[in-house]
């Protein structure tokens, strides 16, 4: 600085870009003087235990770092994160990576969990929250095939606070954009731990696509009209308690629902099930089950599915309508798609999280 100018160039290299912009509007004394340093929150200009208590009291109080900006715009930030279009998961994910409380390896450190703290991925740095979101090598390849920050992969962003408050409060992208920059970072941070207990490691193309499939179906999902408040539609309850396990039928023609219900023995005979309720939206077939004489276009099939059901211990038909099972309905529409057999068991897949809370009604006793 002994030109009494601002060595911009590396201001910028050292700083964010906003921060680089405030500094360089200060303006310099024409007298030339030694650096020093100056604590602006004491009337001394010296720094003191009693203000950076307080300082650090306070933002505890608002539930934020203190490391940015004003408590208000703190509080708009946060707010801003809890109410974007996003799996809680991911939200709660988002907080945790901006308050630098993730057990990533330097904070595992810190807490005497590890010894080491180097990064696992590139093993050139600790792995702190602005290395392993921003830093290191893999994390700037996922950026790099995301499109989402050109001109910006050489910022300095120095923690995932640091990077999440120049997109919301600085550069104020959009909410599109944000959501896939949070998404994407839960999914690098899942592959991560994955990885690190002898999972595979995907490449970036394939975390970036996987994320965007991801946030797309949340967002249909959330975008099911909601049931008019005029019309009662039935609930879906659970079958009794002695009964463990509950076999949705897929929707279709007559024909078609009659062989779903042979398919449904046939996986719960697969499973070891032997208590359960399987269910259907085609009272045709539910009741031509309970009867002796079914339909003539139904007997092979319904004839194979009495005959199944006989090797089960407690096997009940039932009916229920359409609008009374929106999960099943969504699950027969997704199957569409799927050329192969696929099973979930003891977890929902992501496009049935919403239907599933405003749909399924279960009662505590």
């Amino acid at each position: 600085m002994g030109s009494g100018t601002w060595k911009h160039e590396l201001v910028k290299q050292l700083l964010l870009s906003h921060e680089a912009e405030v500094i360089g509007g200060i303006p310099l004394s024409a007298n030339p003087q030694e650096d020093k340093q100056i604590w602006a929150l004491t009337t001394t200009s010296l720094f003191s235990v009693r203000s950076a208590y307080w300082i650090a009291m306070e933002g505890m109080s608002n539930g934020g770092s203190t490391t940015v900006s004003n408590d208000g715009s703190q509080r708009k930030c946060w707010k801003y994160l809890w109410s974007i279009n996003l799996p809680h998961k991911v939200r709660h994910f988002a907080w945790r990576a901006c308050r630098d409380i993730l057990p990533t390896k330097e904070n595992l450190k810190r807490r005497k969990v590890l010894v080491d703290s180097c990064c696992e991925a590139c093993h050139l740095e600790a792995e702190s929250s602005g290395h392993l979101f921003w830093h290191c090598s893999s994390a700037k390849e996922v950026w790099r095939a995301t499109k989402l920050f050109s001109g910006l992969m050489n910022s300095p962003f120095s923690s995932f606070m640091d990077l999440m408050w120049y997109v919301i409060m600085v550069a104020k992208w959009g909410n599109e954009e944000v959501e896939k920059i949070l998404m994407i970072a839960w999914v690098m941070w899942m592959n991560r731990n994955k990885a690190r207990h002898g999972g595979e490691k995907k490449s970036s193309e394939a975390l970036f696509d996987f994320a965007l499939e991801y946030l797309r179906e949340y967002q249909l999902c959330c975008e099911l009209p909601a049931v008019a408040q005029t019309k009662e539609y039935p609930k879906w309850h659970p079958p009794p308690m002695k009964h463990g396990k509950k076999i949705v039928a897929s929707l279709g023609a007559v024909e078609t629902e009659a062989k779903a219900f042979e398919f449904g023995l046939q996986f719960a005979r697969d499973m070891l099930i032997h208590d359960f309720v399987l269910e259907g939206d085609s009272l045709v077939v539910v009741n031509a089950l309970k009867e002796t004489s079914p339909p003539p276009a139904l007997v092979a099939v319904l004839s194979n599915v009495r005959s199944l059901a006989h090797g089960f211990r407690n096997v009940k038909f039932s009916h229920i309508g359409r609008q009374g099972n929106r999960p099943a309905h969504l699950l027969a529409k997704h199957a569409y798609g799927i050329a192969d057999f696929s099973v979930w068991i003891e977890e929902d897949h992501c496009f049935l999280e919403e239907a599933l809370l405003h749909n399924v009604f279960v009662a505590f006793s």
